[in-house]
């Protein structure tokens, strides 16, 4: 079965030079996983001698009507090309569409930021664990024009769960003015080079992220790393004046921050997870940023990095943006707002719209994704969550969209506690692998094809609920439209745009696409 979708694909980019595919790229090398389920599909296989690529789209010669859709199936398609053109204003052939898509390219809303995921230490231990030349294939499949071109990088500013111990850099006790603080072995072992490797691989521009998860025991109402737990107000100044170190620190080794998160999941040790973390109300929280982090990061050299408020679920929307931005001398110290994942099913989308209504001017991204429980090998299900929360979010105001770990192992770490889970990439050192999952394929489909500066564009669609879309024009003037199939059965969809006529084209059941044209 393997061989034939190979061979179909390498015949289909055999007829695109003229369509702006590259002929190039190098096909999945496909293995199902051991236990076999109704949602189980191929991963693909890299080692040290063959990875595969990421096709790259250029602008073709010819017809302004062509366009390449690039697929991917749960029965096995990973970046698959085909190409055709616009049929203008001919006359419709006789098809009946499941879905009818019609695109407005007058109707504009958010730019778009990016895509990424996080250089967790867990990230940098499996990337470690391979082989030279395999570690090469590993940065270049997630940062290099042959792979998923991520943008963003999320920087946790110490440990987080997926290291393997807590530490944070101010491990001496009491001492309040920092005269010992430094990074950690992790830091230089794992974060640093991983992120000058993608920024050296990266045509684009990365933005560098970073985001607390604890302090020191010592600084905390309560001596520990996990629990219900808040930062003592006589170390609120301390607090503050570690994030300029941490800056300045990076800083030094040539790597300078985008943005900040003041705290990981704020509400994490309400609950009392398992997790590295510290409580805040909004309202401490709030007046911590505005009376000692901003001050000092401005008085640091640091004044210009974004700070992004919240970085938790949904069910903090539309409130702790709106007490930290009620009045005009606050709302100016943000930029926008991080969202999780987690609680999607709960709380409605609506609350995307909700906040971008009140702060028009304020972006919101999602800073945090992740599939629960172990590494999963051939998930399509994980693949179709991504897929579903990424067009959904989408469509209400997002503006970029971020994994949470991009490599772990094959029991979904490793995590000082034991809190496993999936990732984009799963890494088998000591067989010299890494396998890119169904999500890492769905990543790409927007971060490879729809780069910073596109705009999503108006679109309706009659059809079926399982059919979903968002469209966009991207910086080249070219128009991106992701599909995702949630139906088993293979579906029609005929795409209008005013500008440029229509077509129609059949798409497998449990499949994401990606059409560009011109």
């Amino acid at each position: 079965m393997w061989s034939k979708v190979f061979f179909v694909c390498l015949l289909s980019a055999l007829q695109q030079s003229s369509f702006g595919v590259d002929l190039k790229f190098r096909e999945c090398s496909p293995r199902m996983p051991t236990a076999v389920s109704n949602w189980s599909s191929p991963y693909c296989v890299c080692n040290s001698t063959y990875c595969d690529d990421a096709p790259r789209i250029s602008r073709p010669s010819g017809s302004f009507r062509s366009y390449v859709l690039i697929s991917t199936s749960k029965d096995g398609l990973r970046f698959s090309t085909s190409t055709g053109s616009f049929r203008g204003s001919d006359a419709a052939p006789d098809i009946k569409p499941d879905a009818s898509i019609t695109v407005d390219p007058s109707m504009t809303y958010q730019d778009i930021l990016g895509f990424g995921a996080a250089a967790t230490d867990a990230t940098g231990i499996n990337i470690n664990s391979l082989p030279e030349a395999a570690q090469n294939e590993f940065m270049r499949s997630y940062f290099s024009e042959d792979g998923l071109e991520y943008t963003i990088i999320r920087v946790p500013m110490a440990g987080t769960d997926f290291s393997t111990r807590p530490y944070s850099y101010a491990m001496v006790e009491n001492d309040t003015l920092l005269e010992y603080f430094a990074l950690a072995e992790e830091d230089h072992r794992f974060k640093i080079p991983f992120i000058r490797r993608a920024m050296k691989l990266s045509r684009r521009p990365i933005n560098l992220l970073a985001s607390p998860w604890s302090p020191s025991p010592w600084m905390k109402a309560r001596p520990t790393w996990i629990g219900s737990n808040t930062l003592k107000r006589e170390y609120w100044h301390t607090w503050a004046f570690y994030f300029a170190k941490f800056f300045k620190e990076y800083q030094d080794q040539g790597l300078n921050f985008w943005a900040l998160t003041p705290q990981n999941e704020p509400l994490n040790a309400f609950g009392a997870l398992p997790i590295n973390s510290m409580e805040w109300t909004v309202e401490d929280q709030r007046d911590w940023v505005v009376n000692f982090l901003v001050p000092i990061l401005k008085k640091t050299g640091f004044g210009n990095i974004n700070i992004i408020l919240v970085d938790g679920m949904r069910h903090l929307l539309p409130e702790w943006p709106q007490i930290f931005m009620n009045d005009s001398s606050t709302r100016k110290q943000f930029a926008g707002t991080g969202v999780h994942w987690y609680l999607d099913h709960s709380y409605s989308v609506d609350r995307l719209d909700e906040t971008h209504d009140l702060f028009p001017d304020k972006f919101i991204i999602y800073t945090e994704s992740c599939p629960d429980y172990d590494a999963d090998l051939g998930s399509w299900y994980r693949a179709e969550q991504f897929a579903v929360s990424i067009i959904d979010t989408l469509n209400h105001w997002v503006v970029g969209w971020l994994d949470w770990n991009m490599a772990l192992d094959e029991r979904g770490g490793p995590n000082w506690n034991g809190n496993f889970m999936g990732a984009g990439v799963i890494v088998n050192g000591s067989a010299g692998e890494f396998y890119k999952q169904p999500t890492f394929y769905t990543m790409g489909h927007f971060s490879k094809y729809v780069p910073p500066g596109s705009v999503r564009i108006g679109t309706s669609n009659e059809g079926p609920f399982e059919i979903k879309t968002v469209a966009f024009r991207r910086p080249d003037n070219s128009t991106a439209i992701v599909f995702l199939n949630t139906h088993d059965s293979e579906r029609i969809i005929s795409v209008s745009d005013i500008t440029k006529g229509a077509i129609e084209f059949s798409i497998p059941g449990k499949s994401i696409h990606t059409l560009i044209y011109w």
